[in-house]
């Protein structure tokens, strides 16, 4: 625990600083671009599309990046996608997180959890996993997803993943829209119906990677500002119902973060994207955020040297010029636990995440 105690200080200093840290706790790896779904929400098929004559990263290539991760004393990688079960290599990924050291986190879907998927996963070592969810019952998921049965099959996979690796960390994932932020509560009580130990939930945002997106494809999800009151108690209740059931959800400060997003003043924060989190992409361009291009790649340097170098100095200083309106989820909650109000109004919650997520030394 000192360890990690020193990462975190270490970090800060470096941010005020505005050097390298010596560690890189968290990797958000991106793993692949393929996904079976067309979700409404989400901009990915949009920006995926000018990168199709790129070749994703291969096996030896990935194990090397662990291996770089392993040195620069990473506790948590975050696989994500598009849907991260459709890489043909991703059990052999797992693998590889295990023999480093390194907790491993899954972001999916859940619609392709099957019995013998699920029970190969249980064979890795898995830490958590954290799919979506974006409604409480089948109308309104699989109008978001896109794909009927997209609801049956995510919460079945939900079940078979607690019946095969009871200990595994299941996180619901919702993202808010005027559609669905009336039934947030539905959702609390959902995920306690699941045996999830947690629901995070996420602003629809029509920037970042979703910029290349139509506004007219998002179909009514965005809010409108007469809404903003109700969702903001909205939000309260959702806390104070995931309380009374013993599960974790997002914190205050970023619940409450959720309606100044659409208003002319959200919230303002220190972003510590490229230093206690970096982004790496399935082609090996690393940066420090998911919505910022990087032309520093992987296969031209090793990520502990990337990391220390004065290229991505250059990118985090980007960060640090960064005014555009972001309610990340990642970004947003690293971010409130690094300020001096989450040091102590969040150190529980700090501790708990560490234990859950990742290595305790």
């Amino acid at each position: 625990m000192l360890n990690r105690l020193w990462q975190y200080l270490d970090i800060r200093q470096s941010r005020y600083r505005q050097r390298p840290p010596a560690s890189l706790p968290i990797l958000l790896f991106w793993v692949t671009d393929r996904c079976n779904l067309r979700c409404r929400m989400c901009g990915d098929q949009w920006r995926v599309e000018l990168q199709h004559d790129r070749s994703p990263l291969t096996m030896p290539e990935i194990s090397r990046v662990i291996d770089s991760a392993r040195r620069l004393k990473t506790l948590i990688i975050s696989l994500t996608g598009g849907e991260p079960l459709l890489h043909p290599g991703i059990f052999d990924i797992l693998d590889l997180i295990r023999n480093a050291g390194i907790s491993a986190n899954m972001c999916t879907n859940g619609t392709l959890l099957t019995e013998d998927l699920v029970k190969r996963l249980a064979r890795t070592s898995l830490k958590s996993i954290s799919v979506s969810l974006d409604g409480p019952g089948e109308e309104e998921h699989d109008h978001v997803r896109r794909h009927r049965g997209a609801f049956q099959a995510t919460t079945n996979g939900i079940r078979l993943l607690k019946e095969a690796m009871p200990q595994l960390m299941v996180n619901i994932n919702c993202t808010v829209t005027r559609r669905n932020f009336q039934e947030l509560q539905k959702m609390v009580e959902l995920t306690s119906r699941l045996g999830c130990n947690k629901i995070s939930f996420a602003p629809v945002h029509t920037n970042l990677q979703h910029k290349e997106k139509p506004l007219e494809l998002f179909q009514g999800q965005l809010f409108a500002p007469e809404d903003m009151v109700l969702l903001q108690r909205e939000l309260e209740n959702v806390v104070n119902l995931a309380n009374s059931k013993g599960i974790r959800t997002s914190s205050r400060p970023f619940l409450r973060g959720i309606p100044r997003l659409y208003l002319e003043s959200p919230a303002q924060h220190t972003c510590y994207a490229g230093y206690a989190s970096a982004a790496l992409s399935p082609w090996g361009d690393l940066a420090p955020c998911v919505d910022m291009a990087s032309s520093l790649n992987v296969r031209d340097m090793p990520l502990e040297e990337i990391w220390k170098s004065s290229a991505f100095q250059g990118l985090r200083d980007q960060v640090d010029r960064c005014r555009t309106p972001c309610w990340d989820t990642t970004n947003a909650e690293i971010a409130i636990r690094f300020s001096a109000a989450g040091l102590f109004g969040e150190l529980a919650t700090l501790r708990r995440e560490i234990m859950t997520y990742g290595k305790i030394s």
